[in-house]
């Protein structure tokens, strides 16, 4: 059977375009058109953007560090500040009061004066434990026309009728007195030392001291006129405490006599007393 197609073949030296020639051609293209590689220019770029990224990294940790710094000083100045102002214009009342009361201590310390005890010998007519039973006794003497005081001590209430400068004075004016009938007898007293805030006035107490020992001489002229020199002060120089001890003392001196001596030098007695008390 004959068939109805023919098969001709052409045999030529031209090669005909095929795809893997259009392939390769098109590759070739591309890489024609590729940069030129240098060598060692890709490697520095490399190292100078890591160089910069380590530049960055240190950077931010030291702003970060002035940052907190800063902000530590602040608020260190802040609080350290806030602290300062209450104690320079807030002061601790407590701390005031105490230092107050230390100033005001030591005021009075160097305001005392140290007062010397008066000794001698009184004669006593009683020892009661309470003012009134004293007040009795004193009153029923007064009636019988001895004069007598209430001298009080820390512990009870005692009746003086006079006091002596010896021993022996002393005994025989108690002898005297227990002749007509009353219970005394003599003895040995001493007024209490103490320290008393009259500052500036102690060489005028001084002068007290002696004329009272110099009274028990006998009252002169000449004593007299020493105690009214005594008594010759401005008042308004002396403490509270001592004008009081003034107007007793005159009360006492301008009834003072010779036959009543050593009574009125007891009643003088107590008042220097009521100094130290």
């Amino acid at each position: 059977m004959e068939s109805k197609y023919q098969v001709t073949y052409k045999l030529s030296d031209d090669k005909g375009p095929s795809v893997q020639s259009d392939t390769f051609q098109e590759s070739a293209a591309s890489l024609t058109e590729l940069e030129p590689y240098k060598y060692g220019e890709n490697s520095s770029k490399h190292d100078r953007d890591k160089k910069r990224s380590w530049i960055r990294i240190v950077l931010t940790a030291l702003s970060a560090v002035l940052i907190g710094t800063s902000f530590g000083l602040l608020l260190l100045f802040i609080f350290s500040h806030d602290e300062d102002v209450p104690v320079t214009e807030q002061p601790n009342k407590n701390t005031t009061a105490e230092d107050s009361s230390s100033d005001a201590a030591a005021t009075e310390d160097n305001q005392k004066i140290e007062l010397n005890a008066l000794s001698g010998y009184v004669i006593q007519a009683g020892v009661f434990e309470s003012l009134e039973q004293a007040e009795l006794t004193r009153e029923t003497l007064v009636t019988q026309g001895h004069p007598s005081i209430v001298w009080e001590t820390e512990t009870d209430y005692r009746v003086f009728l006079a006091a002596y400068q010896s021993e022996g004075e002393a005994k025989q004016a108690g002898e005297q007195l227990a002749e007509s009938g009353l219970e005394v007898y003599a003895r040995e007293w001493q007024s209490n030392e103490g320290a008393a805030n009259l500052a500036g006035e102690e060489e005028w107490l001084n002068e007290f001291q002696d004329l009272w020992q110099q009274s028990f001489s006998g009252y002169t002229d000449e004593v007299e006129q020493a105690w009214n020199n005594w008594l010759n002060i401005d008042q308004t120089d002396l403490s509270d405490h001592t004008q009081q001890f003034y107007q007793d003392v005159e009360s006492t001196l301008r009834q003072l006599n010779d036959e009543q001596l050593p009574f009125y030098l007891l009643d003088l007695w107590n008042h220097y007393h009521h100094l130290t008390n």
